[in-house]
């Protein structure tokens, strides 16, 4: 179980710098701005996502582990030009921070399947059989020869104790409340079986708010290092119901971007991770996960 890295993350403990833009640029670009009138932006489209949770996302960008220098000084450059930056230079530097942070976990998931695969093997057996012994004719035993003892049956071995089941979540609840802020929310759990249908609902109601609920118990938050260095605290060391409920913020095409509502941890769900298992399970980084919606 790889949880959030927060890498269970991130996914794990969030991703999308192909375009350069005017902000992203350096100094010498910001010079050749004075020159020509800036252009007016066009009126974007109302969205649930502001400029101040673009911002947020790209502070959070910057914790992830790998990311290049380049896209690094670029998000830094932007943040301190924050009046000048548009809606678009924030979505592609987003963007290109889930691309990143996707190519990273494709090389961690293959580093590990390599050390997996890694067994040892077993030592040639040498082709020369070893003497074997020959067997002796059984002795004709003697007159007077006391009878052999009966043979005692041997005791059974003990059995071996099976070792405790990792905890997994059988079942998520089909309703949950939570509060997120100073607000209240009451979510339900919708059936999805595939990341095309949570873009697809939320582009069919401009009000859709979804949530993924991602198992973590007291175990999992210690064994997985949830607070990846200190970052991100885990109020009372648990998550209610054990699910830390995650606001799907960003649902891009090569990743979708989330913020725990409880800790502000950046997560990364990648889009094959929304399609169910054998057993109906949906699973990023090694975590379980469901995907709510908030009911008007």
């Amino acid at each position: 179980m790889k949880k959030a890295n927060v890498t269970k993350a991130t996914a794990n403990t969030a991703s999308k710098v192909a375009k350069t833009s005017k902000v992203a640029s350096k100094p010498k670009a910001e010079n050749s701005v004075k020159k020509t009138e800036a252009p007016q932006e066009e009126p974007e489209k109302e969205s649930k996502i502001t400029k101040a949770d673009m911002l947020e996302m790209l502070e959070k960008c910057l914790t992830i582990t790998g990311l290049s220098k380049n896209l690094k000084e670029q998000i830094e450059y932007t943040l301190a030009h924050k009046a000048k930056a548009t809606m678009n230079d924030l979505r592609d530097l987003v963007s290109e921070a889930g691309k990143e942070a996707k190519a990273l976990h494709e090389a961690q998931e293959a580093n590990k399947s390599k050390a997996e695969n890694s067994i040892k093997k077993p030592l040639k057996k040498s082709g020369k059989k070893a003497d074997e012994p020959k067997e002796e004719a059984p002795k004709t035993p003697s007159k007077g020869a006391k009878k052999p003892a009966k043979e005692e049956s041997p005791k059974e071995a003990p059995k071996k104790k099976s070792l405790k089941a990792i905890d997994m979540l059988v079942e998520f609840p089909e309703k949950v409340t939570i509060t997120d802020g100073d607000d209240e929310i009451e979510l339900e759990k919708v059936a999805i079986n595939k990341y095309e249908d949570v873009v697809e609902m939320l582009e069919e109601d401009e009000d859709a708010e979804i949530y993924l609920a991602v198992y973590w118990t007291k175990r999992h938050i210690q064994q997985f290092n949830y607070s990846k260095d200190g970052y991100f605290k885990v109020p009372n060391g648990k998550f209610e119901n054990d699910l830390d409920m995650v606001n799907l913020i960003y649902p891009g095409s090569l990743v979708a971007v989330g913020i725990s509502a409880y800790t502000e941890a950046p997560y990364n769900f990648l889009p094959e991770a929304f399609k169910p298992d054998v057993d109906g399970m949906k699973y990023s980084d090694g975590a379980e996960f469901e995907v709510y919606r908030v009911i008007k």
